[in-house]
């Protein structure tokens, strides 16, 4: 998973740290497997250990792309509903990130969805699909440096730059906290539906807007490596 201590700092900083969108899918995944207790897994709505990947890929949706996405609807708006029901029918307080997944889902009907499933060749997250351009641009012009966690050293040379932070260094501390092969250390069994995963069409179509998203924020981390002179 991605580093937790990031999170505080990225208010204060303007940094993000990005991850493709098909590895985080599958650590997501298995991750959720054995900790379904994390909001993070929505579980009273999708157990992952009972389901398969491409199931648990349409629950989880373009999480990267959502997570933008209180900048540009009210909060008021998507919280306004008090409780839900979840598997069991009893009523349960869905996951912040659930409840906002579930707004745009009901920002269509069946027709516009299906309208625009034809247009893009996507499946899931239609409604969502209007704020790419925003919060690509949010990404251009709001953040002082953009990290992609597959180009690490880079990305913490790059904070290092364009942050600088008194007295704090990107790459020690990330060293200190034993985070930076992270994702290496994977089992056989998500290895091996990681390596399955890059090629898979279903993923592709469901994690859609996340890889464009991820492709823009790739291009920005490379302008600002070469601004910053980082070779």
């Amino acid at each position: 998973m991605e580093v937790n201590w990031r999170v505080s700092l990225e208010v204060k900083l303007n940094q993000l740290q990005y991850k493709c969108p098909i590895p985080r899918l599958v650590s997501a995944y298995f991750y959720c497997k054995q900790n379904g207790w994390d909001e993070l897994c929505a579980s009273m709505v999708l157990k992952a250990g009972n389901t398969d990947l491409h199931t648990f890929a349409k629950h989880w949706g373009n999480y990267g792309l959502r997570q933008f996405s209180l900048a540009f609807v009210g909060a008021e708006d998507v919280f306004a509903a008090e409780q839900e029901r979840g598997i069991d029918g009893r009523p349960v307080m869905f996951p912040g990130w659930y409840r906002v997944k579930e707004y745009f889902e009901n920002q269509f009907d069946v027709e516009q969805e299906r309208a625009l499933m034809q247009e893009t060749g996507a499946s899931n997250d239609l409604a969502m699909s209007y704020l790419l351009q925003p919060v690509e641009d949010l990404l251009s012009r709001n953040y002082s440096a953009v990290g992609i966690l597959e180009k690490w050293e880079t990305s913490m040379t790059l904070f290092n730059k364009a942050l600088k932070v008194p007295s704090f260094n990107w790459q020690t501390a990330s060293r200190n906290l034993g985070r930076k092969n992270v994702d290496k250390r994977l089992h056989d069994e998500e290895a091996h539906a990681l390596r399955a995963a890059w090629d898979d069409p279903v993923l592709a179509k469901t994690l859609w807007l996340d890889i464009f998203l991820y492709d823009h924020a790739v291009a920005v981390h490379n302008k600002q490596v070469e601004e910053h002179g980082i070779v």
